[in-house]
């Protein structure tokens, strides 16, 4: 008997790698496919709303936000949201809420209790958040924002995969942020040289 209960858990635990293992590959292959579309885009605004579809089919149930910071305000901005997060709040401080602690810590932050969470937004809660996982988006030290996504599922539950496979879309987001940063920069000097050149005629 003894014999047969090990070689059910010999069999139970070959199984549990099994699946761990294709839930990885159908990950990759997600964020490849998602990776490939992204890099035919050329538009920062809908490169940016593929990362957000991408990272919310995968891991958020279909919802996901993104909020930049602002420096001179000091306030992180809602930029873009999938699914249902329509009425997120437009603005939140550093440490407000998930995407706001993600922002203080500059690490990633798992929440899989939202609702007894001490740092839960009253708007989330009521909103039916069950768990919650952001991760801060840097370039070169600086911060520029927070990648979230959420799932109001009961049985809902986020880990440190998650948590890895996330920063993957936030690195995304954050070369689309700085390629959108370079893009304007060069807008702006066109302008001023147009200006220059109207100027001197």
């Amino acid at each position: 008997l003894e014999s047969v209960a090990r070689e059910l858990r010999t069999a139970l635990e070959a199984a549990q790698l099994l699946l761990a293992r294709q839930r990885e590959n159908q990950r990759m292959l997600a964020l490849h496919r998602a990776s490939t579309l992204i890099a035919a885009e050329t538009d920062p605004t809908e490169v940016l709303r593929e990362i957000l579809e991408a990272a919310g089919a995968l891991l958020g149930r279909g919802s996901a936000l993104l909020y930049r910071w602002d420096e001179h305000a000091a306030l992180l901005r809602h930029a873009d949201s999938i699914g249902a997060e329509r009425n997120a709040p437009p603005v939140l401080r550093s440490g407000e809420g998930v995407t706001g602690q993600a922002f203080l810590t500059q690490k990633p932050v798992i929440v899989n209790d939202y609702a007894g969470w001490e740092h839960a937004l009253p708007s989330s809660r009521e909103a039916g958040w069950q768990a919650a996982l952001a991760v801060p988006l840097i370039r070169a030290g600086q911060p520029l924002g927070v990648l979230t996504v959420r799932s109001t599922h009961a049985l809902a539950r986020f880990d440190e995969e998650d948590a890895r496979l996330l920063s993957l879309f936030g690195d995304q987001a954050v070369a689309t942020l700085t390629t959108a940063e370079l893009v304007e920069q060069q807008r702006r000097a066109v302008e001023q040289l147009e200006k220059l050149n109207s100027a001197k005629s």
